[in-house]
C-alpha cells in the first residue's frame, strides 16, 4: 500500500483590515522547509493583523508548530500586531491543544475543532 502525502500549501490574501493566510496539507518537518520562503515573504509583508485559516491542514507536527510560532513572534511578538486562528481542522486544533497554544493564537478551548 502506498501512502500519498498531502502537499503543503500557503496562500496569502492581504486585506484592508487583516491579512488572511490559508495553510493546507500535511505540515511537518519537510513541509516547514518547503514553505520557508513563503513564510519569509509573509513575515516581510509586516501584517498588523494576521488571520490563520488552518481548516485544510491534514496533519500538524512540532515543526509545523515551530513555523507558526515563528510567524506569531514576528507579527505579534512586540505587541504591535496580532495573530489569530480563525478556523482549524480537528488535527490542527488537537495539536494546538496538546501544546497549550490555544490561548496564544486566540482559540477558545471549548470551541473544539471545525
Amino acid at each position: 500500500m502506498v501512502t500519498v502525502r498531502s502537499l503543503p500549501t500557503l496562500r496569502v490574501y492581504p486585506g484592508p483590515d487583516a491579512t488572511v493566510a490559508v495553510l493546507g496539507g500535511e505540515i511537518d518537518f519537510v513541509a516547514a522547509k518547503e514553505l520557508r520562503k513563503d513564510v519569509d515573504r509573509l513575515i516581510a509583508s509586516k501584517p498588523k493583523a494576521l488571520l490563520l485559516d488552518l481548516f485544510a491542514v491534514d496533519f500538524l507536527d512540532s515543526s509545523g508548530i515551530a513555523m507558526l510560532l515563528r510567524i506569531q513572534r514576528a507579527v505579534a511578538g512586540d505587541g504591535s500586531g496580532s495573530v489569530t486562528v480563525g478556523a482549524a481542522s480537528r488535527a490542527a486544533w488537537r495539536t494546538f491543544e496538546l501544546c497549550g497554544l490555544l490561548e496564544l493564537f486566540g482559540m477558545e478551548p471549548s470551541s473544539g475543532a471545525a
